[in-house]
């Protein structure tokens, strides 16, 4: 008698178990609803130069753009330990920087140099004279660390036929790009299609030595007719792509295709110049719908853009910081000269200044 009790009473528990159970994920399904409304309904200020804008709610998480592997396409790094042997050219500067001159001395001891100055090479700040040594080379001898980190370099110059030497500063000495970088660069850009991840290709004035740019959308075709040193201010952008638009209109994107003398800034970024191009069309590589690529263009945002879809509107943040809320969901802060944009779980929900 008491195995034939057994049964039913089992049956009544596990009964009892599974509707707990069900009215327990009802009630968890109802609190994400009522989460999921509130995110949707949040209100964002734009910019004083943007619109208004209904948030439509993304569908797809940002796909990863996916860099080719080859080895003939790995960007190149000299650090600075392993300079001696190479070659390297002194880059124009822009005309308001010309009268410092480089950073090159002709002793070891770099400014504080007792030794009369030579006035036809140096100037009174013992730096050598910009206009002797504009698009010379100077071979690498020997480097040497120093105690705080920082390289004293030896290199011998073509042009004055003596040694000169240069100490880094954040790793790196200022004007001088490696040899390789402009054959590296024409081979992998030169008569093939860039898009610019700015949305602009610059104009520079030789006359008055001055910069405008041309706004261009990120998805515009750009063909790349040349490539040239570039004309250094600061932060060092080594190359110019020379490229030409549809309409014949042209301009210049400024780049690095190595991390050879430059200081690293992006840490997102794998390779140099993925902060200022892209290599294939964006389309190609973000499944995006077309009202998002519009207000990209426009340099709008709008509720549930994902980071990466701020990063191309509004260019690269001047801070950021991540981290997780009690319930452990994602945050990202992107601050924007004094507008703070927040995001959670990878998509925008509010802004404020």
């Amino acid at each position: 008698m008491k195995h034939k009790n057994l049964f039913p009473i089992s049956v009544l528990i596990i009964f009892s178990f599974l509707i707990c159970v069900n009215s327990l994920e009802g009630g968890r399904r109802k609190r994400r609803s009522k989460r999921l409304k509130k995110t949707q309904t949040v209100e964002i200020k734009l910019r004083p130069d943007s619109t208004t804008i209904k948030p439509p709610i993304p569908t797809k998480k940002d796909s990863i753009p996916k860099q080719k592997s080859m080895s003939d396409l790995t960007p190149i790094f000299f650090p600075v330990e392993k300079w001696p042997g190479e070659t390297f050219i002194l880059l124009e500067k822009i005309r308001m920087f010309q009268k410092f001159g480089y950073e090159l001395y002709l002793t070891p001891h770099l400014s504080p140099s007792s030794t009369p100055i030579n006035s036809r090479i140096e100037l009174k700040s013992r730096r050598l004279r910009y206009e002797l040594l504009k698009n010379s080379f100077i071979h690498i001898s020997s480097v040497k660390q120093l105690s705080n980190g920082e390289y004293l370099v030896s290199a011998t110059s073509d042009k004055l036929g003596v040694p000169v030497y240069g100490k880094t500063k954040e790793g790196i000495i200022e004007g001088l790009a490696h040899m390789t970088d402009k054959e590296l660069a024409k081979k992998r850009w030169l008569n093939k299609s860039i898009y610019s991840r700015r949305r602009c290709i610059d104009l520079f004035d030789s006359t008055r030595h001055t910069f405008s740019n041309i706004k261009v959308p990120v998805t515009e075709a750009l063909k790349v007719i040349d490539v040239r040193w570039g004309i250094v201010p600061l932060p060092p952008q080594l190359l110019w792509l020379v490229v030409e638009r549809t309409d014949k209109t042209k301009g210049v994107i400024p780049v690095n295709v190595s991390f050879t003398n430059v200081i690293r800034t992006q840490d997102q970024y794998k390779f140099p110049w993925e902060s200022a191009l892209f290599e294939k069309n964006p389309k190609e590589i973000y499944s995006w719908d077309a009202y998002t690529w519009e207000t990209i263009n426009k340099h709008s945002i709008f509720i549930g853009m994902s980071p990466e879809q701020v990063r191309l509107s509004w260019g690269e943040p001047k801070k950021h910081e991540n981290r997780r809320d009690e319930k452990g969901d994602s945050i990202t802060i992107f601050i924007y000269e004094g507008k703070k944009l927040t995001f959670k779980n990878n998509a925008l929900i509010a802004t404020s200044h």
